[in-house]
């Protein structure tokens, strides 16, 4: 019946009915797998064989595949377009013949098909009897699957493969499968009531868990962590880093959920022996999806953390820059007044913005309530982060900071930096004359020295920077050593 459903679709017109168009390459899962027999279009016999599903099948220009095992045994047919690939009808025939896509070898008389060719280009005729022969590999081993079909895993299992076969670097087959990004083979492999040993880990101390987190395979590390038998969820690879962790670098959230329901192991709320948690991580990156998530976890309790260095992860998302990952944090009740966080060296995030390049977000952490006054701090060098902004040449960000300062604190456009330099001065030594412009019409003193005994025009000279010298020439005869 399947058959004649399908020969009527893709049959020619009946009682003037347009015949359906079908797609050039139909997967798998959609062929038309017959077994043997049918009715005809009219509800006729079609007779043994199933030849009028293969007239059918030929009167649109499918090829319809008559197979066979070594033994005589027969399979259903099968009607594949002849654009098809071997390997997609090797596919087709996997479940049927008991044997994966890898392990046949099909036969057209006495030639060999070839996986990278199309049945066309094997020019199979409209009905074409093709032998099955399975490959038996010797010796077998689970080690060798590098495409993901779970049938691979019961194939090999019946060749006698080992399940608790170790490879050169202490590799079992469900930690390579993680590895190549397997599922379902890691699933299968997972599903053999005899394999345990799902905590190995190889030469680098990961696991398939670490594996399968940097991956993205949700389902493979939920799987893992619900184990009786698996005991290192929050292990740690040579990196000092747990599965959790990679998960959150590599922006993976379905991971961390699949974490996250086991609360019990903690593994979010893990960090690596320089401090760093997975919203370091994440942060770093640049995934505000996953820094919400997180965030958003209450499962999560390591939000305020700092690194070594006395870094949050507004920090980290500062230095590199990303607005997004800055904004998200900045939402969150936990980082309300987090932006005038000084790390071990006195540096806010609006520092590391600064010091990065960073306009935009510069202008964003400057606008943000509650982070006004990190426009004041200063770090261990005494740099504010209007230095910073001014020596990178960050017009719109100097804006910023200059309009705030005005307002708050006129008196802090002289702050001295390092070797005494104020802001004018860090602007002349970069070559940016419209920094210079911006600072002296905020009224910025152009006469103030530095421990060298330069002024800012002085400076700009000694730097090679004409137009910046030019910007600065009006205030040349105005300072006073100091």
């Amino acid at each position: 019946a399947a058959s004649a459903a399908l020969t009527m679709a893709a049959g020619p017109a009946v009682n003037g009915d347009r015949p359906r168009s079908r797609s050039p390459r139909a997967p798998c899962q959609e062929l038309g797998v017959s077994s043997g027999g049918g009715s005809s279009s009219n509800g006729g016999s079609t007779g043994g064989g199933g030849s009028s599903s293969s007239k059918a099948a030929a009167t649109v220009g499918w090829v319809t595949v008559q197979a066979s095992l070594v033994s005589g045994a027969r399979l259903p047919e099968v009607h594949a377009e002849p654009g098809w690939s071997v390997l997609e009808l090797k596919r087709a025939l996997a479940k049927a013949s008991e044997a994966p896509a890898s392990c046949q070898r099909l036969l057209f008389g006495a030639c060999v098909l070839e996986d990278a060719k199309t049945l066309e280009e094997e020019k199979l005729p409209s009905v074409a009897e093709v032998t099955v022969v399975k490959v038996f590999p010797s010796p077998a081993s689970l080690l060798s699957i590098t495409e993901d079909d779970p049938m691979l895993v019961s194939y090999l299992l019946g060749c006698r493969a080992d399940l608790g076969e170790l490879g050169a670097g202490g590799e079992t087959a469900l930690l390579l499968a993680a590895q190549l990004g397997l599922p379902s083979v890691c699933e299968a492999i997972l599903g053999c009531p005899d394999f345990a040993l799902a905590s190995s880990a190889d030469l680098d101390d990961r696991t398939a868990l670490h594996w399968a987190a940097e991956r993205g395979l949700a389902e493979v590390c939920e799987a893992l962590v619900q184990r009786e038998d698996f005991h290192c969820a929050d292990s740690r690879d040579f990196e000092g880093m747990t599965a959790a962790h990679l998960g959150a670098v590599h922006g993976h959230t379905a991971v961390l959920k699949a974490l996250a329901k086991h609360s019990d192991l903690c593994v979010l709320n893990e960090y690596t022996d320089l401090g760093v948690t997975v919203l370091h991580m994440a942060a770093q990156a640049g995934h505000a999806g996953v820094c919400a998530l997180v965030l958003g976890l209450e499962e999560f309790r390591a939000a305020r953390r700092c690194d070594l260095e006395g870094r949050t992860a507004l920090h980290w998302a500062a230095e590199a820059g990303h607005l997004a990952v800055c904004r998200a944090l900045l939402q969150s009740p936990i980082f309300a007044d987090e932006g005038m966080t000084q790390d071990g060296q006195g540096g806010t995030p609006l520092h590391y913005a600064a010091q990065g390049g960073h306009g935009v977000l510069c202008q964003e952490l400057t606008r943000r309530a509650g982070v006004g006054e990190a426009v004041l701090r200063k770090a261990v060098t005494g740099e504010t982060a209007l230095h910073l902004a001014a020596a990178e040449g960050l017009e719109a960000a100097c804006a910023e900071l200059i309009a705030r300062l005005l307002a708050e604190a006129p008196e802090a456009l002289s702050t001295r930096g390092l070797d005494g330099m104020p802001a004018l001065h860090y602007a002349a030594a970069g070559g940016h004359a419209e920094v210079c412009r911006q600072l002296l019409r905020a009224r910025a003193d152009a006469g103030l020295r530095d421990v060298r005994g330069r002024t800012a025009l002085e400076t700009a000279r000694a730097r090679g920077h004409p137009e910046a010298a030019r910007a600065l020439r009006s205030g040349r005869d105005g300072g006073k050593k100091k």
